[in-house]
């Protein structure tokens, strides 16, 4: 149709990586930032300046990265002000699927046979859809997330 369409790029960050994918906070509708991650599973912050005319930093995230590069993520930036954790630490809840339809929160695997997830704020709850002959809908509640300690015992940190 003959039309051009023009971008004015303001401003651009160096990463250490290649840029696998960028996602906005599940959890927030506010310009507080989105979620990256690099092709080697790892995790930063994108937080934007309050200044209009510079584009912002990347900073190390608090989550866990995964254990292998997730093309599709979801991450909560505040599991307090969600109202998900009583905790009074501020704490992110990652969960990435991927290319081997793996489930992760973090470095934890929560199902080696998942189609697709999503992270949902409002209800409370992580749902994803199993793979497979007999295929389930699962639903894990975001405080079970949220509430995880890696470093604690099997019998009293159960997610799925």
């Amino acid at each position: 149709n003959g039309s051009t369409l023009l971008a004015n790029v303001v401003g651009s960050i160096p990463t250490d990586g290649r840029i696998l994918r960028i996602a906005n906070w599940s959890d927030t509708t506010e310009q507080i930032g989105a979620l990256v991650e690099l092709n080697d599973g790892s995790l930063l912050e994108y937080v934007p300046s309050p200044d209009s005319a510079s584009p912002g930093t990347l900073i190390p995230s608090d989550a866990e990265p995964m254990l292998e590069p997730c093309p599709w993520i979801a991450g909560l930036h505040s599991t307090t002000a969600s109202g998900i954790s009583s905790e009074s630490i501020e704490k992110r809840v990652v969960v990435g699927m991927s290319r081997r339809s793996r489930l992760y929160f973090g470095e934890r695997i929560l199902s080696d046979a998942c189609s697709s997830f999503i992270l949902t704020p409002t209800q409370r709850f992580l749902s994803y859809a199993t793979l497979g002959s007999r295929s389930q809908l699962r639903f894990i509640p975001l405080s079970a997330l949220a509430e995880y300690d890696p470093l604690m015992g099997s019998e009293d940190n159960l997610l799925a």
